[in-house]
């Protein structure tokens, strides 16, 4: 079936949208099994928080994201048992931040948490 993933809902960068489309390697069908499995992780990852091992998580959001709940990420981020978690939410930006025209702050706020950890 059709993933249903438009470029448009990815990004606002303009370059990257028209990279998408004329990528021969973009994914644009999914199987039944592929979302079966995708499903079943993410069912697994949600019942069983308390299995996530102890190491630093870095949970960045997009505050306008078209492809996933952020709520449902902010909600198993919430219920982790681990000693350094952040999480940041990008207002106004789509799902792929790293793809965003405002992509260098999400690389420099990323590097900056693994620079906490590891000054």
């Amino acid at each position: 079936m059709k993933s249903g993933l438009a470029p448009e809902l990815t990004t606002r960068n303009e370059q990257v949208r028209e990279e998408y489309v004329r990528d021969p390697l973009r994914v644009t069908k999914v199987s039944a099994r592929w979302y079966h499995e995708l499903d079943k992780a993410m069912r697994l990852t949600r019942r069983y928080p308390e299995k996530m091992p102890n190491i630093p998580v870095l949970l960045l959001a997009a505050g306008d994201d078209y492809v996933v709940d952020k709520r449902a990420g902010l909600a198993w981020f919430n219920h982790l048992e681990i000693n350094h978690k952040m999480y940041k939410e990008w207002d106004g930006l789509y799902h792929e931040l790293y793809n965003e025209p405002e992509k260098e702050k999400v690389f420099h706020y990323t590097i900056g948490f693994v620079n906490m950890l590891f000054p």
